[in-house]
């Protein structure tokens, strides 16, 4: 069974952004991990949106379409994706099913 780790945007950045991170060589070999899809990536839209809003002082409004059309894809992750009942609910202790980018419920 493959492990599954949910990534928080600093770890995009620093491989889109700055390849002078301290970080970057564990960081790149860490997201290779993800891409060859030995460990499962999901990261949530809420990531996803704060990567493009801080890309977007740098890349056209082309390129920064397409990093968020084509994300999922490039990272071989998931983006999850709240779901109404999630969003509505804030005493309820029940796990609720996590809506992916396709629309599938976990």
């Amino acid at each position: 069974m493959r492990a599954t780790v949910l990534i928080d945007s600093d770890v995009f950045l620093i491989e889109l952004r700055y390849p002078r991170d301290r970080r970057y060589a564990k960081n790149k070999a860490f997201l290779e991990r993800v891409r060859s899809g030995e460990l499962v990536g999901w990261t949530t839209v809420y990531n996803l949106l704060e990567i493009c809003g801080i890309l977007s002082f740098n890349l056209s409004p082309q390129s920064l379409q397409a990093l968020f059309i084509g994300f999922a894809q490039q990272f071989n992750v998931t983006v999850l994706f709240p779901n109404q009942r999630t969003l509505h609910q804030t005493r309820s202790r029940e796990a609720d099913p996590v809506c992916r980018a396709d629309h599938q419920v976990l």
